[in-house]
Protein backbone atom coordinates (compact mmCIF):
# COMPACT_ATOMS: atom_id res chain seq x y z
CA UNK A 1 0.00 0.00 0.00
CA UNK A 2 1.41 3.47 -1.10
CA UNK A 3 1.81 6.33 1.50
CA UNK A 4 -0.32 9.06 0.68
CA UNK A 5 2.14 11.82 -1.04
CA UNK A 6 1.14 15.20 0.69
CA UNK A 7 3.40 16.83 -2.06
CA UNK A 8 1.13 15.34 -4.44
CA UNK A 9 -2.12 16.48 -3.36
CA UNK A 10 -1.55 19.81 -1.74
CA UNK A 11 -0.03 22.62 -3.33
CA UNK A 12 1.87 24.32 -0.33
CA UNK A 13 4.00 21.60 1.99
CA UNK A 14 3.76 21.51 5.46
CA UNK A 15 4.87 19.56 8.65
CA UNK A 16 4.85 16.06 8.89
CA UNK A 17 1.27 14.68 10.32
CA UNK A 18 0.13 17.95 10.94
CA UNK A 19 -2.83 20.23 8.97
CA UNK A 20 -1.98 22.10 6.22
CA UNK A 21 -3.34 25.49 6.99
CA UNK A 22 -5.10 27.28 3.72
CA UNK A 23 -8.09 29.29 3.84
CA UNK A 24 -8.98 29.49 7.30
CA UNK A 25 -8.84 32.60 9.09
CA UNK A 26 -6.15 32.49 12.28
CA UNK A 27 -7.69 31.49 15.45
CA UNK A 28 -5.16 33.54 17.48
CA UNK A 29 -5.73 36.56 14.80
CA UNK A 30 -9.65 35.96 15.42
CA UNK A 31 -9.41 36.52 19.18
CA UNK A 32 -7.74 39.26 18.93
CA UNK A 33 -10.08 41.43 17.26
CA UNK A 34 -8.77 41.70 13.84
CA UNK A 35 -10.82 39.05 12.18
CA UNK A 36 -12.91 39.32 8.68
CA UNK A 37 -15.18 36.36 8.63
CA UNK A 38 -14.38 33.34 6.22
CA UNK A 39 -15.74 33.46 2.69
CA UNK A 40 -19.29 31.71 3.57
CA UNK A 41 -18.57 31.21 7.29
CA UNK A 42 -21.54 32.80 9.40
CA UNK A 43 -20.42 34.20 12.91
CA UNK A 44 -22.01 31.43 14.89
CA UNK A 45 -20.35 29.04 12.57
CA UNK A 46 -16.95 30.47 13.01
CA UNK A 47 -17.55 30.16 17.01
CA UNK A 48 -18.45 26.77 16.77
CA UNK A 49 -15.52 25.42 14.71
CA UNK A 50 -13.01 27.35 17.15
CA UNK A 51 -14.53 25.68 20.50
CA UNK A 52 -12.18 23.29 21.59
CA UNK A 53 -14.38 21.03 23.49
CA UNK A 54 -16.60 20.53 20.17
CA UNK A 55 -14.11 18.87 18.58
CA UNK A 56 -12.91 16.91 21.94
CA UNK A 57 -17.52 15.59 22.75
CA UNK A 58 -17.89 15.15 18.92
CA UNK A 59 -17.47 11.25 19.21
CA UNK A 60 -19.36 11.45 22.36
CA UNK A 61 -22.51 13.62 21.02
CA UNK A 62 -22.79 11.37 17.88
CA UNK A 63 -22.58 8.10 19.29
CA UNK A 64 -25.35 6.20 18.22
CA UNK A 65 -26.77 8.84 16.00
CA UNK A 66 -28.70 6.60 12.95
CA UNK A 67 -27.44 9.12 10.06
CA UNK A 68 -24.18 8.00 10.42
CA UNK A 69 -25.58 4.20 9.76
CA UNK A 70 -27.58 5.45 6.60
CA UNK A 71 -24.75 7.27 5.29
CA UNK A 72 -22.17 4.42 5.63
CA UNK A 73 -24.53 2.12 4.06
CA UNK A 74 -25.14 4.36 0.83
CA UNK A 75 -21.47 5.02 0.34
CA UNK A 76 -20.48 1.23 0.74
CA UNK A 77 -23.12 0.45 -2.36
CA UNK A 78 -20.57 2.62 -4.93
CA UNK A 79 -17.30 2.14 -3.35
CA UNK A 80 -16.40 -1.51 -3.40
CA UNK A 81 -13.62 -3.04 -1.75
CA UNK A 82 -10.37 -1.66 -2.58
CA UNK A 83 -9.21 -4.67 -4.17
CA UNK A 84 -12.37 -4.69 -6.56
CA UNK A 85 -11.71 -1.42 -7.14
CA UNK A 86 -8.14 -2.07 -8.08
CA UNK A 87 -8.82 -4.59 -10.39
CA UNK A 88 -11.53 -3.04 -12.26
CA UNK A 89 -8.82 -0.02 -13.01
CA UNK A 90 -6.67 -2.37 -15.29
CA UNK A 91 -4.05 -0.37 -15.14
CA UNK A 92 -1.12 0.61 -12.81
CA UNK A 93 -2.93 2.57 -10.82
CA UNK A 94 -4.80 -1.05 -9.45
CA UNK A 95 -1.39 -1.14 -6.93
CA UNK A 96 -2.60 1.94 -5.39
CA UNK A 97 -5.40 2.30 -2.83
CA UNK A 98 -8.28 4.71 -3.97
CA UNK A 99 -8.12 8.24 -2.53
CA UNK A 100 -11.06 9.79 -0.64
CA UNK A 101 -11.48 13.40 0.37
CA UNK A 102 -13.82 14.26 3.22
CA UNK A 103 -14.29 17.57 2.71
CA UNK A 104 -16.05 18.80 6.59
CA UNK A 105 -14.31 15.53 8.06
CA UNK A 106 -14.77 16.37 11.66
CA UNK A 107 -13.53 13.68 13.75
CA UNK A 108 -13.69 11.14 10.73
CA UNK A 109 -16.54 9.12 11.34
CA UNK A 110 -17.24 8.94 8.00
CA UNK A 111 -13.81 8.68 6.60
CA UNK A 112 -12.31 6.51 9.29
CA UNK A 113 -14.39 3.50 8.06
CA UNK A 114 -12.93 3.82 4.78
CA UNK A 115 -9.73 3.97 5.67
CA UNK A 116 -10.47 0.53 7.60
CA UNK A 117 -11.36 -0.40 4.29
CA UNK A 118 -8.02 -0.12 2.81
CA UNK A 119 -8.70 3.32 1.22
CA UNK A 120 -6.50 6.42 1.40
CA UNK A 121 -7.79 9.52 3.28
CA UNK A 122 -7.87 13.56 2.66
CA UNK A 123 -9.09 14.95 5.85
CA UNK A 124 -10.59 19.09 5.06
CA UNK A 125 -12.09 20.87 8.20
CA UNK A 126 -12.33 24.20 9.63
CA UNK A 127 -11.79 23.22 13.21
CA UNK A 128 -8.09 22.60 14.32
CA UNK A 129 -9.74 21.01 17.29
CA UNK A 130 -12.11 18.46 14.88
CA UNK A 131 -8.75 17.75 13.21
CA UNK A 132 -6.76 17.01 16.25
CA UNK A 133 -9.30 14.42 17.26
CA UNK A 134 -9.19 12.92 13.72
CA UNK A 135 -5.30 12.00 13.98
CA UNK A 136 -6.19 11.09 17.95
CA UNK A 137 -9.07 8.42 16.11
CA UNK A 138 -6.31 7.23 13.89
CA UNK A 139 -4.12 6.15 16.44
CA UNK A 140 -6.85 4.49 18.67
CA UNK A 141 -8.05 2.32 15.50
CA UNK A 142 -4.16 1.10 14.92
CA UNK A 143 -4.14 3.11 11.80
CA UNK A 144 -0.73 4.71 10.25
CA UNK A 145 -0.79 8.53 10.10
CA UNK A 146 0.48 8.52 6.73
CA UNK A 147 -2.95 6.79 5.70
CA UNK A 148 -4.69 10.36 5.84
CA UNK A 149 -3.27 13.63 4.82
CA UNK A 150 -5.26 16.26 6.94
CA UNK A 151 -5.67 20.12 5.69
CA UNK A 152 -7.56 23.02 7.57
CA UNK A 153 -9.22 25.03 5.31
CA UNK A 154 -12.60 26.84 4.82
CA UNK A 155 -14.09 24.51 1.93
CA UNK A 156 -15.13 27.87 0.07
CA UNK A 157 -11.21 28.28 -0.60
CA UNK A 158 -10.02 25.04 -1.32
CA UNK A 159 -7.58 26.31 -4.20
CA UNK A 160 -4.68 24.47 -2.14
CA UNK A 161 -5.69 21.53 -3.39
CA UNK A 162 -4.52 20.63 -6.72
CA UNK A 163 -6.59 18.87 -9.26
CA UNK A 164 -8.14 15.64 -10.04
CA UNK A 165 -5.73 14.33 -6.61
CA UNK A 166 -9.23 12.19 -4.90
CA UNK A 167 -11.10 9.03 -6.73
CA UNK A 168 -14.29 10.23 -4.54
CA UNK A 169 -15.50 12.82 -2.10
CA UNK A 170 -17.67 12.99 0.61
CA UNK A 171 -19.76 15.92 2.16
CA UNK A 172 -21.74 14.37 4.96
CA UNK A 173 -24.25 15.80 7.39
CA UNK A 174 -25.49 18.56 6.18
CA UNK A 175 -21.61 20.33 5.89
CA UNK A 176 -22.73 21.85 2.43
CA UNK A 177 -25.67 23.83 4.21
CA UNK A 178 -23.55 24.95 6.59
CA UNK A 179 -21.91 27.15 3.76
CA UNK A 180 -24.23 30.38 3.69
CA UNK A 181 -24.64 31.73 0.68
CA UNK A 182 -25.81 30.37 -2.56
CA UNK A 183 -22.48 31.68 -4.34
CA UNK A 184 -20.32 30.29 -2.20
CA UNK A 185 -21.37 26.62 -2.29
CA UNK A 186 -21.19 26.72 -5.97
CA UNK A 187 -17.73 27.73 -5.48
CA UNK A 188 -17.12 24.89 -3.06
CA UNK A 189 -18.87 22.42 -5.68
CA UNK A 190 -17.06 23.88 -8.46
CA UNK A 191 -13.81 22.92 -6.11
CA UNK A 192 -14.97 19.94 -5.21
CA UNK A 193 -15.57 18.82 -9.12
CA UNK A 194 -12.08 19.69 -9.59
CA UNK A 195 -10.34 17.80 -6.93
CA UNK A 196 -12.44 14.14 -7.60
CA UNK A 197 -11.03 12.61 -10.81
CA UNK A 198 -13.77 13.34 -13.96
CA UNK A 199 -15.40 9.45 -13.02
CA UNK A 200 -15.56 9.79 -9.46
CA UNK A 201 -18.37 10.23 -6.64
CA UNK A 202 -19.33 13.24 -4.82
CA UNK A 203 -21.34 11.97 -1.71
CA UNK A 204 -23.54 14.91 -0.16
CA UNK A 205 -26.02 14.57 2.74
CA UNK A 206 -28.27 17.40 3.01
CA UNK A 207 -31.09 18.89 4.79
CA UNK A 208 -34.94 19.09 3.63
CA UNK A 209 -36.21 22.20 3.53
CA UNK A 210 -40.01 21.07 3.83
CA UNK A 211 -39.16 18.97 6.47
CA UNK A 212 -38.90 21.90 8.58
CA UNK A 213 -42.22 22.87 8.08
CA UNK A 214 -43.66 19.92 10.41
CA UNK A 215 -41.92 21.57 13.15
CA UNK A 216 -43.61 23.65 15.77
CA UNK A 217 -43.23 26.80 14.39
CA UNK A 218 -42.45 25.96 11.17
CA UNK A 219 -44.60 27.32 8.73
CA UNK A 220 -44.32 30.72 10.59
CA UNK A 221 -40.33 30.21 10.22
CA UNK A 222 -40.85 29.56 6.04
CA UNK A 223 -43.10 32.71 5.87
CA UNK A 224 -40.16 35.02 7.84
CA UNK A 225 -37.74 33.24 5.43
CA UNK A 226 -39.51 33.95 2.66
CA UNK A 227 -40.27 37.83 3.31
CA UNK A 228 -36.25 37.75 4.13
CA UNK A 229 -35.87 36.47 0.66
CA UNK A 230 -37.77 39.34 -1.04
CA UNK A 231 -35.91 41.93 1.39
CA UNK A 232 -32.57 40.29 0.08
CA UNK A 233 -31.76 39.52 3.78
CA UNK A 234 -31.51 35.93 3.40
CA UNK A 235 -32.05 33.16 1.00
CA UNK A 236 -35.00 31.18 1.00
CA UNK A 237 -34.16 27.75 3.41
CA UNK A 238 -31.64 29.82 5.47
CA UNK A 239 -31.72 29.58 8.87
CA UNK A 240 -30.21 30.19 12.17
CA UNK A 241 -29.89 27.97 14.96
CA UNK A 242 -28.31 27.00 18.70
CA UNK A 243 -26.75 23.79 18.14
CA UNK A 244 -24.53 22.08 21.20
CA UNK A 245 -24.69 25.48 23.16
CA UNK A 246 -23.83 27.88 20.38
CA UNK A 247 -25.96 30.64 18.89
CA UNK A 248 -26.05 32.02 15.44
CA UNK A 249 -25.06 28.60 14.00
CA UNK A 250 -26.37 28.70 10.35
CA UNK A 251 -27.91 25.87 7.66
CA UNK A 252 -29.38 26.13 4.58
CA UNK A 253 -31.84 23.75 4.25
CA UNK A 254 -32.45 22.50 0.20
CA UNK A 255 -35.49 22.05 -1.77
CA UNK A 256 -34.63 19.30 -4.23
CA UNK A 257 -34.77 20.62 -7.17
CA UNK A 258 -32.33 23.22 -5.82
CA UNK A 259 -29.99 20.94 -4.88
CA UNK A 260 -30.44 18.91 -7.64
CA UNK A 261 -29.75 21.82 -9.84
CA UNK A 262 -26.42 23.03 -8.02
CA UNK A 263 -24.70 19.50 -8.41
CA UNK A 264 -25.81 19.53 -11.89
CA UNK A 265 -24.26 23.05 -12.50
CA UNK A 266 -21.29 21.92 -10.75
CA UNK A 267 -20.24 19.66 -12.62
CA UNK A 268 -22.27 16.46 -11.13
CA UNK A 269 -25.50 15.48 -13.80
CA UNK A 270 -25.71 12.64 -12.80
CA UNK A 271 -27.34 12.06 -9.69
CA UNK A 272 -28.88 8.99 -7.18
CA UNK A 273 -31.15 10.20 -4.38
CA UNK A 274 -32.04 8.81 -1.14
CA UNK A 275 -33.86 9.94 1.15
CA UNK A 276 -33.38 9.74 5.52
CA UNK A 277 -35.97 9.29 7.85
CA UNK A 278 -36.09 10.94 10.96
CA UNK A 279 -34.31 8.19 13.49
CA UNK A 280 -34.00 5.78 10.97
CA UNK A 281 -30.95 3.89 9.70
CA UNK A 282 -32.21 2.87 6.08
CA UNK A 283 -31.97 4.80 3.97
CA UNK A 284 -34.87 4.89 1.07
CA UNK A 285 -34.13 4.91 -3.13
CA UNK A 286 -36.51 7.97 -4.17
CA UNK A 287 -37.45 8.39 -8.01
CA UNK A 288 -38.86 12.07 -9.12
CA UNK A 289 -41.79 11.75 -7.82
CA UNK A 290 -41.95 11.44 -3.78
CA UNK A 291 -43.80 13.45 -1.03
CA UNK A 292 -41.66 15.93 0.24
CA UNK A 293 -42.52 16.64 3.41
CA UNK A 294 -41.70 12.71 4.15
CA UNK A 295 -37.75 13.10 4.29
CA UNK A 296 -35.56 15.02 6.88
CA UNK A 297 -32.90 15.13 4.64
CA UNK A 298 -31.57 13.32 1.32
CA UNK A 299 -28.17 11.36 0.36
CA UNK A 300 -27.55 12.53 -3.31
CA UNK A 301 -24.97 10.71 -5.01
CA UNK A 302 -23.31 12.54 -7.84
CA UNK A 303 -21.32 12.16 -10.62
Amino acid sequence: MSELGKSDLVKPAGGQNQPEKNGAAGRSTARRGAWQAPAGVAAGTWDYVNRDHIGDQYDSFVSGEPLSAVDRKIISRYLPAVEDEGRSMGSSRAQEAPIVVDFGCGTGRTLLPLVRDGYRGLAVDLSESMLANLSKNLSNCGLEQTRVSMVLANLVELSCLADHVADHGVCMLSTLGMIQGSTNRAKFLAHARRIIRPDGRLFVHAHNYFYQWRHPGGVRWAAANLIGSIRGSEQIGDRLATYRNVSGMFIHQFRRAELGRALADAGFPSQEWFGVEAGSAEPVPINRWHNPFRFVGWVVVGR
